[in-house]
């Protein structure tokens, strides 16, 4: 560990000897929290909506080598593509299979300025910024509720974090074949891939919390709807190993990739308070992003005007419908399912009267609650369509007002399936 004196002065020299021997004394000792780093946190008058700023972090094991209370962050993290082919045994089976070695500790370097521990290079703000973003998103979803093992700290249950993690095509041959500035909740392992920045401009994916608060969201929806549920595991194990699906097994796969996408969102949106949580980081990344950022939007002009029934029926203006990717009416190919999450997440903002504060203590509370009733009536047989979650997120929402602004703005967005009785709290 480095010393260095604060940015703002310089140190007394009584001070200075001090520090040096608590360093010398303990820098062999695990560094736990609570414990300060300056970090990209979100800002909103900054460009790119983030900015360096100090961050206490609360559930650090050890800020060395990257232990924590609810997740390790691992170095040199690699996935076998090869692995994910065989998804055998209980869920704890396959993650301990699949993490294989598990990484190695970090190595960051830092420096201590008397309050604060600094980066001395890239790749450690970008695993305190990671590491900040994480703690936040796993608060969050305990405030709001959670009780699944997505926001478990029981140390047998505990998540892993890939810094800068490469996918190879195996064991014998690393090659990357995935490289990006992206991250990506992987249910084999259990956790997410922090992906090395590589074409984009602007501040990587990875260290905006609104990115990391969706990825966090894809582990509350699939513990919350597969692994909690009796039976649930096992059928997430059958849809992801099928290599032929009947129509109707595409379309209901498809479109649960989209409900799943689109409450990611609605995740992060409450989570942050800022309905603007992911197109802040796609805004600032490049041209080649702004695509996406349009889809995306709930108030833009894709938000505004998509439903279920016209992204169904090939109605929607064709620039949108071209840049879903959708040409067959019923949903009857592949399509960027985005789409769809974003019809959901459109109208439960509009639900919640455009107010962060509603999303944050009332939509994704209801939201976690519902999670469970898609994997209790999949596991019956029934393919999915999106009244499965519908139905029971109605029901988790606050009676009165709340429950009607939902049911009203589904009947406009999802309005085939409010007017054939699929949602039947809204009747």
């Amino acid at each position: 560990m480095v010393l260095s004196p604060s940015r703002t002065g310089t140190w007394p020299l009584a001070w200075s000897l001090a520090a040096l021997l608590l360093a010398g004394a303990s820098a062999c000792d695990p560094l736990g929290s609570p414990v300060v780093v300056e970090a990209l946190v979100p800002d909103s008058s900054a460009r790119g909506g983030v900015a360096l700023n100090d961050v206490t972090l609360e559930r650090m094991l050890d800020l060395r080598t990257g232990r924590g209370q609810d997740f390790d962050v691992r170095g040199d993290f690699k996935v076998n593509v090869g692995d994910f082919s065989d998804l055998s045994g209980d869920f704890d089976v396959m993650v301990e299979r699949i993490r294989g070695n598990g990484g190695a500790d970090v190595d960051p370097h830092m420096s201590f300025d008397g309050t604060r521990y600094v980066a001395d290079d890239y790749e450690t703000l970008f695993y305190f910024s990671v590491t900040a973003n994480f703690e936040s998103a796993f608060a969050y979803a305990r405030a709001a509720g959670d009780t699944s093992r997505a926001s478990s700290s029981a140390e047998n249950e505990r998540a892993v974090v890939g810094l800068f993690a490469s996918v190879v095509l195996s064991p014998l041959l690393p090659l990357p074949i995935l490289s990006s500035d992206n991250a990506a909740y992987a249910a084999p392992v259990d956790g997410w891939l922090a992906l090395r920045s590589a074409f984009q401009d602007g501040v990587p994916f990875a260290m905006h919390r609104g990115v990391i608060a969706h990825e966090f969201g894809h582990r509350l929806f699939f513990h919350n709807v597969f692994s909690s549920v009796d039976g649930g595991f096992e059928l997430w194990q059958q849809d992801n190993t099928e290599t032929e699906l009947s129509p109707e097994q595409l379309r209901g796969q498809m479109l649960l990739k989209g409900i799943d996408e689109g409450l990611a969102d609605v995740f992060a949106m409450a989570a942050l308070a800022d309905k603007d949580a992911i197109n802040d980081a796609f805004s600032f990344a490049g041209d080649a992003f702004e695509p996406e950022a349009a889809r995306r939007d709930v108030e833009g002009a894709f938000g505004t005007a998509a439903t279920y029934d016209n992204l169904r029926d090939l109605s929607l203006d064709a620039s949108h419908l071209q840049s879903c990717a959708l040409t067959r009416p019923d949903f009857d190919q592949q399509f960027n399912f985005y789409c769809v999450g974003t019809v959901l997440a459109a109208a439960i903002w509009e639900a919640a009267d455009r107010d962060p504060v509603v999303m944050a203590t009332e939509m994704e509370p209801a939201v976690i609650t519902a999670l469970p009733g898609i994997g209790e009536v999949l596991v019956t047989g029934v393919p999915f369509d999106v009244d499965l979650f519908l139905e029971p997120f109605v029901q988790a929402a606050a009676p009165g007002v709340r429950r009607d602004k939902l049911c009203a703005q589904f009947a406009i967005r999802f309005e085939s399936l409010v007017a054939a009785g699929k949602v039947p709290s809204c009747q």
